[in-house]
């Protein structure tokens, strides 16, 4: 009998095509028959081009594609296979990059459709296994039949949802991440007097040192404080829940006696956060959500969200700056709060926020390769969907008050201006973690789908990415504990970690909408979770860049992105040149928009979709035409309000 497993919103992403829903069996004989059914959302309304969709797999060399067919409302056809598009995906993504003896099959649908607004795709995929057993680790991609977006890197245009485990023709247990539980940690966070559970959860080691430290201030945002029952684990009237509290780690063990926890009570002994929120810019009833902080030569550096409840059931009004130091009985002494421009809201209702994971490749930190910046990792929110891709800034020790010499990536250089920053990966957390772990290896701990059963990591090649493919490594069993469970918020913890394995952490809460008071019949809920990773386990795809070869053009050419844009577009020449250029912008019955003239070895130019009179342009296709005395060259591109 076959069993089947479900993974909800496994490649959510935020615009474009994105795999909503994957069902595949979790084990099968040889030389069988299967079928796995997806959900595929496209929500980038066709109007003019019937594009034809795309559906890769990564499956087993020895298995055999049957059939596949796609219905979408009314309109149903059959999806076949494609020769030339599966070899453009194994330039892009070369199967052995995934494991041993895989391959790619790409899938084309026998027809394309307008529509006007976003569309939900079923697919139903026809396999046969083969003669090999063991367990295999499949792939999904899906785009659209268009030039250049399987090889763009962009995985708002080309996801790739990977792995999906199956076991095929034998017994052989096929949890290959091999991640373990850590329950003297979590034990750790299990209290029943005084402190009785929270969320959030940061470590910010006291010495600065990313390798290891005595002393590690953790932070936590909403917390219980009260007595919990230790033989029903039902909380003790009275209980009070506050919007922050602190701990102190001494040493780098789950030590029960190593540990001590801190809250504030008012005069009348009426527990009460530790820090409340009193910028310039704070507002009677606004609170601080805790996100990540670095120490630097004994200042800690705390950022926070400064949050109220004038949208429901909350909203984030900025980003404020907590510094001060750690007494050495724990008390935090020369507390400081300061505004910071690290939130921006954008016209169109999407927001991008600053400090959720921090990375700091200083000396100080010492860290395996550092280069002198501290790298701030910040979500975009997509409004209203509320989808968060990430985000990152950086800037050195000195200019760390100086917000307008902060850089933002732009998605090919850095930049001064927090508005051009794009997103370098997809369906993040509202809490997660970067870390380095070596030269040119970085990983990302996150919670996939921002609240749900797995915990997730994306491993890069670089700073700013591409974080391309996630990896699900934690299957969280509160879910089968507890009646009412969300689990949200993963991240790693790598100074507490051993050298073999990264600390995980992850919250555990009632569901979005749940009952509220199952807290309090179950005290033993809301609290941290604690797992690790084996380091040697992670999975390390090579940038594209390095599995393509490029020659260097005999003459230049420019990309724009985003594309479709909304707000702005970035024109970036893909070489400086030496004398002038000029880029014009025309509507696409050929009417001009806008000219500009680029100064010698200028090679940027960014559009906010304003006509040359000042006035802001309609919805639709444009074309850009960037020109010098030698060449020309013309790319289109989509405004979307």
């Amino acid at each position: 009998m076959k069993d089947f497993f479900t993974l909800t919103s496994i490649c959510v992403i935020c615009s474009g095509c994105f795999i909503d829903e994957i069902i595949q069996p979790n084990s099968l004989s040889n030389n069988q028959e299967l079928t796995v059914y997806l959900t595929v959302v496209d929500n980038i309304p066709e109007t003019t081009n019937p594009h034809k969709g795309l559906l890769g797999a990564l499956i087993p060399e020895d298995w055999n594609f049957i059939s596949a067919s796609f219905t979408e409302n009314e309109n149903q056809g059959s999806i076949i296979f494609s020769q030339d598009w599966t070899d453009s995906i194994n330039i892009c993504y070369p199967p052995n990059n995934f494991g041993q003896n895989m391959k790619w099959i790409c899938l084309i649908s026998d027809t394309g459709y307008t529509y006007e607004n976003a569309i939900s795709i079923s697919i139903e995929l026809n396999l046969e296994t083969g003669g090999e057993t063991g367990c295999f680790q499949l792939g999904y991609l899906v785009t659209k039949a268009t030039p250049n977006l399987i090889c763009s890197g962009n995985m708002v245009w080309a996801p790739i949802s990977f792995p999906h485990v199956i076991n095929v023709g034998g017994s052989e247990n096929c949890d290959l991440s091999q991640t373990l539980q850590e329950p003297e940690w979590s034990s750790l966070f299990q209290r029943y007097e005084g402190w009785s559970g929270a969320d959030g959860i940061y470590s910010i080691p006291l010495s600065g040192s990313e390798v290891e430290s005595n002393k590690t201030l953790i932070v936590f945002s909403d917390t219980f404080i009260g007595s919990v029952d230790s033989i029903t684990n039902e909380r003790i009237t009275p209980t009070s829940m506050v919007n922050n509290t602190y701990a102190i780690l001494y040493g780098e063990q789950a030590i029960e006696d190593s540990i001590d926890f801190f809250f504030y009570t008012d005069e009348d002994n009426i527990p009460i956060s530790v820090f409340e929120p009193q910028t310039q810019a704070a507002q009677p009833g606004d609170w601080y959500w805790l996100m990540d902080g670095m120490s630097i030569n004994g200042t800690i550096y705390l950022y926070a969200l400064r949050m109220n409840n004038n949208i429901p059931p909350f909203s984030i009004d900025g980003v404020a700056l907590i510094t001060f130091q750690v007494d050495y009985d724990g008390s935090l002494i020369n507390v400081v709060q300061s505004d910071t421009p690290l939130y921006y809201e954008y016209d169109n209702g999407d927001h991008v926020v600053y400090g959720q994971a921090i990375m700091a490749l200083t000396n100080s930190s010492e860290v395996p390769a550092p280069d002198g910046y501290i790298y701030f990792y910040g979500s975009y929110n997509d409004y209203p969907l509320n989808t968060k891709r990430m985000t990152v800034a950086r800037t050195t020790e000195n200019y760390l008050l100086s917000y307008n010499e902060w850089e933002f990536w732009n998605g090919f250089v850095w930049v001064n201006d927090i508005s051009q920053a794009q997103t370098i990966t997809e369906n993040i957390s509202p809490e997660f973690s970067v870390t380095q772990l070596g030269n040119d290896r970085y990983i990302a701990v996150f919670q996939q789908g921002g609240v749900g059963n797995y915990v997730a990591y994306r491993s890069a090649s670089s700073i700013t990415g591409p974080f391309s493919i996630f990896n699900l490594i934690w299957n969280a069993p509160e879910y089968n504990e507890f009646e009412d469970v969300a689990a949200y918020n993963a991240k790693a913890h790598p100074h507490l970690s051993d050298p073999d394995h990264l600390l995980i952490s992850y919250n555990v809460n009632t569901n979005i909408g749940g009952d509220f008071w199952y807290h309090f019949e179950r005290g033993d809920l809301y609290r941290p979770r604690f797992i690790s990773f084996p380091l040697n386990n992670i999975y390390w795809l090579s940038n594209r860049n390095e599995q393509i070869s490029y020659q260097t053009p005999n003459r230049f050419s420019f990309t724009c992105f985003p594309n479709p844009f909304n707000n702005h577009v970035n024109i970036l020449i893909q070489h400086k040149l030496s004398t002038s250029s000029t880029i014009s912008i025309y509507n696409i019955n050929g009417g001009i928009i806008r000219t500009e003239i680029l100064p010698p070895f200028s090679n940027s130019y960014s559009w906010n979709g304003l006509h040359g009179n000042g006035k802001a342009v309609s919805s639709g296709a444009y074309i850009v035409r960037l020109e010098n005395s030698n060449n020309s060259f013309n790319n289109k591109i989509l405004l979307m309000k």
